[in-house]
């Protein structure tokens, strides 16, 4: 679930559980209203979905109870791509606003980062992270 959630955002299909027991079969019999005989136990996530909102749970959604399940917070392969395009973009936003405080004396860096920092393709200017460490001449 935890790889379905990241990339599409949600949760569906089947929950196959192949050798439960006797204790998970009654709670999955009176959670979900039908009985489960065989040791494999099948069931359709809305039907999940649709008997915890008759709980007092309702309200709680997919994305809250897994992160609570995983102990961590849910984000997708988007939400996640996203965020380390914002991260590179601010990285040079900083480098930019730092040289442009002694802005006589780095020109061409400016220029050239201002460059790179437009290009759709970012990830060739990951290397500019050394280079800030670096004295200037």
């Amino acid at each position: 679930m935890h790889h379905e959630w990241r990339s599409y955002g949600s949760v569906s299909g089947f929950i196959v559980l192949e050798s439960a027991n006797d204790a998970e079969r009654e709670a999955l019999r009176l959670f979900l209203g039908r009985s489960f005989d065989s040791e494999a136990v099948k069931f359709r996530m809305s039907e999940f979905k649709k008997a915890l909102q008759e709980t007092k749970f309702r309200g709680i959604g997919m994305q809250e109870l897994l992160e609570g399940y995983f102990h961590e917070k849910l984000i997708t392969n988007k939400e996640e791509n996203q965020e380390r395009k914002e991260a590179k973009q601010t990285f040079f936003e900083a480098i930019i606003k730092e040289l442009l405080e002694e802005k006589s004396r780095h020109k061409d860096s400016i220029r050239w980062l201002e460059q790179v920092a437009l290009q759709k393709n970012m990830d060739m200017a990951l290397s500019l992270a050394s280079i800030k460490n670096r004295k200037m001449p």
